[in-house]
């Protein structure tokens, strides 16, 4: 018996790649994240909703969004982080401690 198996696109498999990534490493931050940006397209979250509800009841289209949401904010802390540091002034460092 044959198993019929629906293959994602590579696009969709690309920014559902890009929401366990997030996911994974800010599991609350994300959730948060996720209803806010939920709420500003239009989709109510039901407070009760975990993370994984929100998803599953995401169409496809509000996925590709969602990914490629997330896939811009990863590349800009990149960017962001591949800057030199300038040097702090002595009072930044004084006020510090």
């Amino acid at each position: 018996m044959s198993q019929l198996i629906r293959q994602a696109p590579d696009e969709f498999s690309q920014q559902m790649t890009m929401i366990s990534i997030f996911q994974r490493f800010d599991p609350a931050g994300f959730h948060g994240r996720l209803c806010r940006w939920c709420e500003a397209t239009g989709f109510s979250v039901k407070p009760d909703w975990n993370t994984h509800a929100i998803l599953t009841m995401l169409d496809d289209e509000r996925v590709l969004k969602l990914g490629a949401v997330l896939r811009r904010t990863f590349f800009k802390e990149v960017r962001g982080m591949a800057k030199p540091n300038p040097t702090p002034e002595p009072f930044e460092v004084a006020r510090k401690e």
